[in-house]
């Protein structure tokens, strides 16, 4: 009976698992168009699994099995296994791996090529199976037609392959700018590419910013998760660098740990689309409580005015974070005082001018306080119900100022200390609790 594998996640275990499926191997061939250093890796933890002879393990290789250091990866090949390459005049494309004990043989075969792609990331299909009498007669067959079309590797094959080292990453970097251009469609949507900025040495790498592209939002997958847990990590790590200093600006993170950093899965809270990620300070627990939110409420923290810092697709933000689109505490407060608010607002909101800084309502012009000064005025004729409203500070990926951990840090708490006088005017705070 055959087993299917083409995923990790979809068929609950690694291709290499598959092998556990045979105990005591004592032989094993190989015939492969790719390898890499992963897939060599691969084969040395069965080697040390088996205690396996290198006359014992037989590898067919294709003569392109490497794009970028196929000197290397046949060094390594050799020590452990005898290897062979096929001939030139046909392509080399299987992906077989047979292995056999004394009282049965085990058989892979499909698209895997010996490499960390091949046996995890890529999207595959691979039968495994054992082999019966008759079945076991034509592999034997197809393993004798691999070696009848290959040479075994010699010094002299390794040292012409290090002559054309040169040449072969010239060609790998060509194929990749060429994938990237074919993949394009696909991404068409994203704010960046990897090309776009230099983040040598940056705190929040491109990686970090791709979680949040449009093609990521919704989609649910091991790479994703830890890609968005190690984001969340990184916002974590500022948070207990800052947190000592933000408290003394009277605004605090949520009361339980588990909520202080925004969720890193689709789900119904975010409308099942994670496109940022951040830590949000405000009020204190007995506030949202007095306020109107459910006791140890997650939404309700939500629902009041906040001070965060954000990662999005295209940057890094310090926000104030007025309203979300309903039920927001501080937009009902302020809709309710505006009138007598309306002249301690503007003159908070003129010494911000110069910074660059927009206040953002979801489908309303900006409001640029470097060229505008009425924002009560502004709040009035367009925050309401059905609409998010926030004061943005953003910072490209490449902004010096966000380079070092140290530096983001010290921005965030800057930008809290600009932002926090005209958050103070705009919500609402029990005096007295």
């Amino acid at each position: 009976m055959k087993s299917f594998y083409w995923d990790e996640k979809n068929c609950g275990s690694s291709l290499k698992k598959y092998f556990d499926k045979i105990s005591n191997v004592e032989s094993v061939f190989i015939a492969t168009a790719f390898i890499s250093d992963d897939g060599v890796d691969i084969l040395q933890e069965l080697v040390g699994k088996f205690n396996l002879e290198r006359e014992n393990i037989k590898v067919v290789l294709s003569s392109d099995f490497s794009e970028t250091k196929p000197a290397n990866i046949l060094t390594r090949l050799i020590k452990i296994a005898k290897v062979r390459i096929a001939k030139e005049d046909r392509m080399f494309h299987p992906k077989v791996y047979y292995m056999q004990s004394r009282t049965e043989k085990l058989l892979v075969f499909g698209s895997s090529n010996l490499t960390g792609g091949g046996f995890g990331r890529n999207i595959e299909f691979d039968a495994v199976c054992f082999p019966d009498e008759d079945e076991r007669v034509q592999i034997d067959r197809f393993v004798s037609y691999c070696t009848s079309q290959s040479e075994e590797v010699t010094d002299a094959r390794i040292r012409y392959y290090e002559s054309i080292e040169e040449d072969l990453l010239k060609l790998a970097e060509t194929k990749t700018k060429i994938k990237k251009k074919c993949r394009g469609f696909y991404k068409r949507s994203d704010p960046f590419t990897e090309d776009s900025y230099d983040l040598t040495g940056f705190y929040f790498q491109f990686e970090d910013y791709e979680t949040f592209f449009p093609r990521n939002q919704t989609l649910i997958s091991q790479d994703l998760d830890k890609r968005r847990k190690t984001v969340q990590q990184k916002l974590l790590q500022i948070h207990d660098a800052v947190k000592d200093r933000v408290k003394k600006l009277n605004v605090y993170p949520h009361w339980d740990k588990n909520n202080i950093c925004s969720l890193t899965y689709p789900c119904l809270y975010n409308k099942n689309c994670v496109d940022w990620m951040g830590i949000r300070y405000g009020k204190r627990r007995e506030e949202v409580v007095f306020g109107g939110g459910q006791k140890s409420s997650y939404e309700s923290f939500t629902k009041h005015a906040c001070l965060q810092y954000t990662v999005y697709a295209d940057g890094f933000f310090v926000v104030l974070f007025f309203a979300v689109e309903n039920e927001a505490v501080d937009r009902q407060y302020l809709k309710s005082n505006l009138n007598q608010l309306a002249d301690r607002i503007n003159e908070q909101a003129a010494k911000l001018k110069g910074y660059g800084l927009k206040w953002k309502i979801s489908g309303c012009p900006d409001f640029c306080f470097d060229t505008q000064s009425d924002l009560a005025n502004y709040l009035k004729e367009y925050d309401r119900d059905g609409r998010f409203s926030s004061l943005q500070m953003y910072f490209a990926p490449n902004d010096s100022r966000i380079k070092t951990f140290e530096g983001i840090c010290n921005e965030i708490v800057k930008g809290f200390e600009l932002l926090k006088p005209l958050y103070d005017e705009l919500v609402w705070r029990a005096k007295k609790l």
